[in-house]
């Protein structure tokens, strides 16, 4: 993000330090629960771990996004967008986390998706006939 700086070590840390009050000094390990982190997505507000067991933990802006990914199981790959999470299961289904309910109700309704990927109020899935959706606002985006 333009301020912060995330590393996730090949030893599967996460670490997060402030760019903005004198470069790399002072790193902060993240979810630092003994688990191994396997993959990180960020968005200005918050940052998503995929663990190695396939649960998911969050940091940042007290919202929905962040707070409501705790019960999340068998999660492949996530994606942060601006006010909510993602979290692709093996099975091909997407969790949702966040305040929109139509966003949430068109989520939920996916299944056979082998990629996502969010960004300002939208996201984009790639679904296993190759085929391409996309949910959300897209009013700063050409479609």
């Amino acid at each position: 993000t333009q301020n912060h700086l995330y590393l996730l070590t090949t030893e599967g840390k996460v670490y997060s330090g402030d760019m903005h009050h004198g470069g790399t000094d002072g790193f902060t390990e993240l979810f630092g629960d003994g688990q191994r982190t396997t993959d990180i997505d960020i968005y200005w507000y918050h940052i998503l771990a995929l663990k190695e067991d396939g649960t998911v933990c969050a940091r940042g802006k007290n919202m929905p996004a962040v707070n409501e990914v705790n019960d999340w199981t068998n999660v492949v790959k996530v994606a942060a967008g601006e006010e909510f999470s993602l979290g692709l299961r093996a099975d091909g289904t997407v969790y949702y986390a966040g305040g929109d309910a139509a966003f949430a109700k068109r989520v939920a309704g996916w299944s056979g998706v082998t990629d996502i990927d969010a960004g300002y109020g939208f996201c984009i899935a790639l679904f296993d006939d190759g085929h391409v959706e996309m949910a959300g606002t897209f009013t700063s985006y050409d479609r």
